[in-house]
């Protein structure tokens, strides 16, 4: 039928699309908590909820943000559970480990080309 015909070519426009899966991951990087996912580029804005330990911290990402697909935070705690919430994604990941003592001097821009490196690497 006709409107059978216009539902499937228009079908780009109402259709869900598969998203991909973000990968959260969560390590220890120079005594902070590097929260990983795959780049974003299809977004504006996203949230991070941090759990460390007890005390609770929500990030609210940009798009910039979400497309290096990285963000260090200064934990405190041994446990730490982070979501990830864009759009309608949403993943969750914990990072369990001992506390290390920050290097002093450490350059955002290396740590940003250090985390791309082992992208690359498929770390």
């Amino acid at each position: 039928t006709a409107a059978a015909a216009a539902a499937y070519l228009t079908r780009d426009a109402w259709m869900p699309k598969s998203l991909d899966p973000l990968k959260l991951q969560a390590s220890d990087l120079d005594g902070k908590l590097l929260i990983r996912w795959m780049p974003v580029r299809d977004a504006q804005t996203g949230q991070l909820h941090i759990m460390d330990g007890s005390k609770v911290t929500d990030v609210t990402l940009d798009g910039l943000q979400l497309s290096r697909g990285f963000y260090l935070f200064a934990r405190q705690a041994v446990n730490d559970t982070v979501q990830l919430k864009i759009g309608t994604r949403e993943e969750t990941t914990s990072f369990a480990g001992p506390l290390t003592a920050p290097r002093s001097g450490t350059d955002p821009e290396q740590t940003e080309s250090k985390i791309k490196a082992e992208r690359q690497d498929g770390k």
